[in-house]
């Protein structure tokens, strides 16, 4: 597999570190069963949201394919209403759900990339206003960083600033099983589009990465970002040249800047810090290089080994529980990414051969790697047994 590495950093596969998702009990950990109603609807995950105007694009983009807008809203449960509030927060579930089945159904399988296309510069309320008044580009990423929570708390974006390489690397956070194939196209056309509002229309990017499998649909995709474009990646995100992140952001005077800047940032709170996610981060990050130890983390965090454990201790973690839970995400890739070889998996996770890893995937979930991959096949079957055994521990 033709897989995209930074240097002195490896770009990692994993989704967002959720307690819903995978949740500990004793010594194992075990997927919570998804709920289902309404005649086999997923439970959706209402803790994620989106702004309203995120779908800003989606009628003229289905319009294009033949899709009828207010019919596809309603096979999703969304009003149609909600497309004249975009201040109005939606379940990010319904809008995955929006872009997987309207690629479904009209056969075109780009369309989380045309209906972000078709949205143009991202709506993203008051955030936007504080991204204009950047100094530069890296100052605007990091604005980014701090406060896009307040447009939707599911795209979970991260940032390394290696000399050589800086890399943008995002992911979708989704219920269990649902696919966010879609909704990552969809957020790295937005994140061009907005790099592009602020420099210029001609930017590009060095390399966009997707870790999904290609759909065979790539022309749009490859036409608008104007870069290569590669699949079956260890992470989805975008390569910046370092140029890049320090040209200039061309607004208002210095001085209004200033001014303008201290009002907005005064009046859009900064998300909270987390350090154990940002442990998790770090985790994530280190096991596919064979490097990840509490000493080495700690040293990337600038602490030593006990102060670790004790910030750890203070919001109820540790460092191997964390650890467990990087590796039960790259697990849990499995049951809905057959492009990731169990070798590769055993690789991102840390383990340094297939033998470990399956022997640490049984003693984990209770059941072998392999037979998980085979009962994605019959979903609900699967979610059943893994309930019941839930239930009998």
């Amino acid at each position: 597999m033709n897989t995209y590495w930074g240097i002195g950093l490896a770009v990692v596969r994993s989704g967002m570190l959720s307690g819903n998702a995978v949740r500990a009990s004793g010594a194992r950990w075990r997927l919570s069963p998804i709920g289902r109603r309404n005649g086999g609807t997923r439970k959706m995950n209402r803790s994620h949201f989106v702004r309203g105007a995120t779908l800003s694009g989606y009628v003229k983009a289905a319009q294009e394919v033949g899709l009828d807008p207010r019919a596809m809203f309603g096979r999703t449960g969304l009003k149609y209403e909600c497309l004249k509030e975009p201040d109005l927060l939606i379940a990010h579930d319904s809008f995955l759900r929006l872009l997987e089945l309207s690629a479904e159904t009209s056969g075109c399988h780009d369309f989380g990339a045309r209906a972000s296309i078709a949205r143009g510069i991202p709506d993203l309320g008051a955030v936007s206003l504080l991204l204009r008044e950047a100094e530069t580009i890296e100052d605007a990423l990091h604005t980014i960083l701090s406060r896009l929570y307040l447009h939707g708390n599911a795209a979970i974006i991260s940032f390394d600033n290696h000399p050589n390489e800086p890399f943008v690397s995002f992911r979708i956070a989704a219920s269990p099983g649902a696919s966010t194939l879609q909704a990552t196209e969809f957020c790295a056309c937005g994140f061009v589009q907005i790099v592009r509002w602020l420099i210029g229309p001609n930017w590009r990017p060095q390399l966009v990465c997707f870790s999904h499998a290609s759909t065979g649909h790539t022309r749009l995709q490859r036409a608008f970002f104007q870069a290569p474009v590669r699949y079956e990646q260890s992470t989805s995100g975008i390569l910046i040249d370092r140029q890049t992140l320090q040209r200039t952001v061309e607004t208002s005077a210095p001085f209004l800047r200033r001014q303008a800047k201290g009002y907005l940032e005064g009046s859009l709170p900064l998300k909270p810090v987390d350090f154990s996610a940002k442990v998790a981060a770090m985790i994530a990050q280190m096991l596919p290089r064979d490097s990840c130890s509490a000493d080495n983390v700690a040293t990337a965090l600038g602490i030593d080994r006990r102060t670790l454990s004790r910030r750890l201790e203070r919001d109820g973690q540790s460092y191997a529980s964390l650890l467990q839970r990087a590796r039960c995400e790259i697990a849990q890739q499995l049951a809905t990414d057959m492009s990731l070889s169990l070798t590769d998996a055993a690789e991102v996770a840390g383990f340094q051969n297939l033998s470990s890893f399956s022997r640490w995937f049984r003693s984990t979930f209770g059941y072998s790697a392999t037979q998980w991959r085979q009962d994605t096949a019959q979903p609900s079957s699967h979610l059943r047994s893994a309930s019941r055994r839930s239930r009998s521990r």
